[in-house]
């Protein structure tokens, strides 16, 4: 059976059994679906973003570059069409 990763999720739970604490949750396309949860401790969960904060904080940029142009405040050239002051 192939365990391909499926996807990997971690969630601050705000609710229920698992409130004030965050939940894993991992999901492998393997032909069964399967699925496993599991919690995380603050420090546990720092260390995945740790791993991904720099991809996050340049995607995050890349967006806001995007909702810029979109606006027509700043086109594709980097210029600005209007200039305050």
């Amino acid at each position: 059976m192939d365990w391909q990763l499926k996807s990997l999720t971690i969630e601050f739970m705000e609710w229920g059994e698992f409130k004030g604490s965050y939940v894993g949750k991992i999901t492998f396309a393997n032909g069964n679906k399967d699925a496993f949860t599991f919690t995380l401790s603050t420090d546990e969960t720092a260390k995945y973003l740790e791993v991904i904060a720099e991809k996050v904080g340049l995607s995050a940029s890349e967006l806001g570059q995007k909702v810029i142009e979109s606006l027509k405040f700043l086109p594709a050239n980097g210029q600005p069409m209007l200039q305050i002051g």
